[in-house]
Protein backbone atom coordinates (compact mmCIF):
# COMPACT_ATOMS: atom_id res chain seq x y z
CA UNK A 1 0.00 0.00 0.00
CA UNK A 2 2.54 2.26 0.59
CA UNK A 3 4.14 1.71 -2.87
CA UNK A 4 0.87 2.58 -4.75
CA UNK A 5 0.83 5.90 -2.29
CA UNK A 6 3.76 6.95 -4.46
CA UNK A 7 1.68 7.59 -7.64
CA UNK A 8 -0.97 10.32 -6.05
CA UNK A 9 2.04 11.99 -4.16
CA UNK A 10 3.76 12.62 -7.32
CA UNK A 11 1.07 13.72 -9.29
CA UNK A 12 0.06 16.25 -6.75
CA UNK A 13 3.54 17.03 -6.32
CA UNK A 14 3.93 18.07 -10.25
CA UNK A 15 0.99 19.81 -9.84
CA UNK A 16 1.88 21.42 -6.88
CA UNK A 17 5.63 22.40 -8.83
CA UNK A 18 4.13 23.68 -11.68
CA UNK A 19 1.67 25.72 -9.51
CA UNK A 20 4.84 27.44 -7.64
CA UNK A 21 6.95 27.95 -10.86
CA UNK A 22 10.22 25.92 -8.86
CA UNK A 23 10.49 24.58 -12.25
CA UNK A 24 10.35 25.95 -15.72
CA UNK A 25 7.26 25.59 -17.96
CA UNK A 26 8.73 22.49 -19.72
CA UNK A 27 9.71 20.84 -17.09
CA UNK A 28 7.01 17.89 -17.42
CA UNK A 29 7.83 17.61 -21.10
CA UNK A 30 11.55 17.12 -20.37
CA UNK A 31 10.97 14.36 -17.69
CA UNK A 32 8.83 12.47 -19.64
CA UNK A 33 11.50 12.38 -22.42
CA UNK A 34 14.00 11.17 -20.01
CA UNK A 35 11.40 7.80 -19.35
CA UNK A 36 10.74 7.40 -22.65
CA UNK A 37 13.88 7.68 -24.23
CA UNK A 38 16.48 6.26 -21.09
CA UNK A 39 14.88 4.68 -18.13
CA UNK A 40 12.35 2.58 -20.26
CA UNK A 41 14.80 1.23 -22.64
CA UNK A 42 17.36 0.70 -19.68
CA UNK A 43 14.74 -1.31 -18.19
CA UNK A 44 13.92 -3.23 -21.14
CA UNK A 45 18.05 -4.16 -21.53
CA UNK A 46 18.66 -5.13 -17.88
CA UNK A 47 15.59 -7.25 -18.22
CA UNK A 48 17.05 -9.71 -20.43
CA UNK A 49 13.33 -10.66 -22.01
CA UNK A 50 12.50 -13.73 -23.44
CA UNK A 51 9.67 -14.31 -26.05
CA UNK A 52 8.37 -17.11 -24.87
CA UNK A 53 4.77 -18.66 -26.62
CA UNK A 54 2.95 -18.35 -23.47
CA UNK A 55 3.41 -14.40 -23.63
CA UNK A 56 2.01 -14.13 -26.99
CA UNK A 57 -1.61 -14.79 -25.85
CA UNK A 58 -1.37 -11.74 -23.40
CA UNK A 59 0.46 -9.49 -26.44
CA UNK A 60 -2.62 -9.97 -28.03
CA UNK A 61 -4.71 -8.88 -25.23
CA UNK A 62 -4.57 -5.12 -25.78
CA UNK A 63 -4.99 -6.03 -29.38
CA UNK A 64 -8.49 -7.64 -28.45
CA UNK A 65 -9.47 -4.95 -26.00
CA UNK A 66 -8.84 -2.42 -28.62
CA UNK A 67 -10.86 -4.25 -31.36
CA UNK A 68 -13.88 -4.70 -28.81
CA UNK A 69 -13.76 -0.87 -27.68
CA UNK A 70 -13.53 -0.06 -31.59
CA UNK A 71 -16.85 -2.31 -32.00
CA UNK A 72 -18.76 -1.38 -28.85
CA UNK A 73 -18.40 2.53 -28.98
CA UNK A 74 -18.96 2.98 -33.02
CA UNK A 75 -21.76 1.17 -32.24
CA UNK A 76 -23.07 2.97 -29.02
CA UNK A 77 -22.01 6.13 -31.05
CA UNK A 78 -24.42 5.81 -34.02
CA UNK A 79 -27.43 4.67 -31.25
CA UNK A 80 -26.45 7.98 -29.35
CA UNK A 81 -25.73 10.17 -32.62
CA UNK A 82 -22.35 11.14 -31.53
CA UNK A 83 -20.18 12.97 -34.56
CA UNK A 84 -17.18 11.13 -35.37
CA UNK A 85 -14.30 13.04 -32.92
CA UNK A 86 -16.18 11.76 -30.30
CA UNK A 87 -16.53 8.27 -31.61
CA UNK A 88 -12.55 8.45 -31.96
CA UNK A 89 -11.75 10.03 -29.20
CA UNK A 90 -13.62 7.69 -26.86
CA UNK A 91 -11.92 4.30 -29.00
CA UNK A 92 -8.98 5.58 -28.22
CA UNK A 93 -9.22 6.88 -24.42
CA UNK A 94 -10.79 3.59 -23.68
CA UNK A 95 -9.11 1.25 -25.62
CA UNK A 96 -5.90 1.85 -24.86
CA UNK A 97 -3.93 1.84 -21.76
CA UNK A 98 -1.53 3.02 -19.98
CA UNK A 99 0.84 -0.05 -19.18
CA UNK A 100 4.47 1.53 -18.78
CA UNK A 101 4.56 4.41 -16.83
CA UNK A 102 1.27 3.16 -14.98
CA UNK A 103 0.25 -0.70 -15.34
CA UNK A 104 4.32 -1.56 -15.00
CA UNK A 105 5.03 0.04 -11.43
CA UNK A 106 1.74 -1.34 -10.03
CA UNK A 107 2.38 -5.05 -10.64
CA UNK A 108 5.66 -4.80 -10.16
CA UNK A 109 4.47 -3.24 -6.42
CA UNK A 110 1.82 -6.08 -6.23
CA UNK A 111 3.67 -9.12 -7.50
CA UNK A 112 7.25 -8.58 -7.44
CA UNK A 113 9.83 -7.78 -10.36
CA UNK A 114 8.89 -11.31 -11.84
CA UNK A 115 6.37 -9.69 -13.42
CA UNK A 116 8.30 -7.60 -15.53
CA UNK A 117 9.34 -10.01 -18.65
CA UNK A 118 5.57 -10.52 -19.18
CA UNK A 119 4.25 -6.89 -18.74
CA UNK A 120 6.75 -5.09 -21.03
CA UNK A 121 6.10 -7.67 -23.38
CA UNK A 122 2.22 -6.69 -23.13
CA UNK A 123 3.20 -3.09 -22.83
CA UNK A 124 5.85 -2.98 -26.51
CA UNK A 125 4.17 -6.14 -28.74
CA UNK A 126 0.46 -5.21 -27.40
CA UNK A 127 -0.28 -1.84 -25.92
CA UNK A 128 2.47 0.33 -28.24
CA UNK A 129 1.56 -1.91 -31.52
CA UNK A 130 -2.02 -1.27 -31.26
CA UNK A 131 -1.54 2.01 -30.70
CA UNK A 132 1.11 2.79 -33.21
CA UNK A 133 -0.78 0.71 -36.00
CA UNK A 134 -4.89 0.78 -35.30
CA UNK A 135 -4.86 3.60 -33.12
CA UNK A 136 -3.09 5.84 -35.40
CA UNK A 137 -5.42 4.75 -38.49
CA UNK A 138 -8.13 5.24 -36.56
CA UNK A 139 -6.42 8.71 -35.86
CA UNK A 140 -6.25 9.38 -39.45
CA UNK A 141 -9.59 9.93 -39.81
CA UNK A 142 -10.22 12.69 -37.56
CA UNK A 143 -7.55 14.86 -38.49
CA UNK A 144 -4.52 14.90 -40.64
CA UNK A 145 -1.04 14.68 -39.87
CA UNK A 146 1.34 17.21 -41.40
CA UNK A 147 4.25 14.92 -41.06
CA UNK A 148 2.46 11.70 -42.95
CA UNK A 149 2.86 13.47 -46.41
CA UNK A 150 0.22 11.71 -48.31
CA UNK A 151 2.12 7.58 -47.24
CA UNK A 152 0.52 6.76 -43.55
CA UNK A 153 2.13 3.21 -44.06
CA UNK A 154 5.76 4.99 -43.93
CA UNK A 155 5.00 7.53 -41.21
CA UNK A 156 3.86 4.03 -39.04
CA UNK A 157 6.72 2.55 -39.52
CA UNK A 158 8.18 5.66 -38.60
CA UNK A 159 6.72 6.20 -35.29
CA UNK A 160 7.82 2.37 -34.87
CA UNK A 161 11.33 2.70 -35.61
CA UNK A 162 11.66 5.46 -33.58
CA UNK A 163 10.16 4.88 -30.40
CA UNK A 164 13.08 4.43 -27.83
CA UNK A 165 11.63 1.49 -25.89
CA UNK A 166 10.51 -0.72 -29.03
CA UNK A 167 13.81 -0.45 -30.30
CA UNK A 168 15.13 -1.61 -27.12
CA UNK A 169 13.05 -4.71 -27.02
CA UNK A 170 14.07 -5.41 -30.71
CA UNK A 171 17.61 -5.50 -29.04
CA UNK A 172 17.28 -7.36 -26.72
CA UNK A 173 15.41 -9.84 -28.50
CA UNK A 174 18.98 -9.56 -31.13
CA UNK A 175 21.04 -10.27 -27.79
CA UNK A 176 18.67 -13.38 -26.32
CA UNK A 177 19.63 -14.73 -29.66
CA UNK A 178 22.46 -14.36 -29.73
CA UNK A 179 22.93 -15.56 -25.96
CA UNK A 180 26.58 -16.96 -26.40
CA UNK A 181 28.24 -13.32 -27.52
CA UNK A 182 25.69 -11.56 -25.58
CA UNK A 183 27.69 -8.02 -24.44
CA UNK A 184 26.20 -6.43 -21.83
CA UNK A 185 25.48 -3.02 -22.88
CA UNK A 186 26.00 -1.20 -19.89
CA UNK A 187 28.90 -3.46 -18.59
CA UNK A 188 27.01 -4.45 -14.95
CA UNK A 189 23.31 -4.59 -14.01
CA UNK A 190 23.84 -1.98 -11.90
CA UNK A 191 24.66 0.59 -14.11
CA UNK A 192 21.49 0.00 -16.25
CA UNK A 193 18.95 -0.17 -13.11
CA UNK A 194 20.73 3.48 -12.36
CA UNK A 195 19.33 5.00 -15.38
CA UNK A 196 15.91 3.08 -14.85
CA UNK A 197 15.35 3.49 -11.38
CA UNK A 198 13.06 6.45 -9.74
CA UNK A 199 11.25 6.25 -13.35
CA UNK A 200 7.42 5.88 -11.34
CA UNK A 201 8.61 8.59 -9.64
CA UNK A 202 9.70 11.35 -12.63
CA UNK A 203 6.92 9.83 -14.88
CA UNK A 204 4.37 10.47 -12.23
CA UNK A 205 5.72 14.43 -11.41
CA UNK A 206 5.50 15.30 -15.52
CA UNK A 207 1.81 14.27 -15.56
CA UNK A 208 1.48 16.25 -12.29
CA UNK A 209 3.21 19.49 -14.02
CA UNK A 210 0.94 18.75 -16.96
CA UNK A 211 -1.91 19.16 -15.39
Amino acid sequence: MPHLMLIPICLVGGWILKRVKIFPENSGIVLGNFVVYVSLPSLILISNIKLENSLFFLAFIPWLIFGVSVVFFYTIGKFFHWDLETKIATILCCGLGNTSFLGLPILRMLYGEEVTNSVLIVDQLGTFLCLAIPGFIVALRFQKDPNINGNPIASVLKKLFTFPPFLALLFSFFLSIFSPFRINLFCTENIGGNFSTNRIVRSRISNGIRF
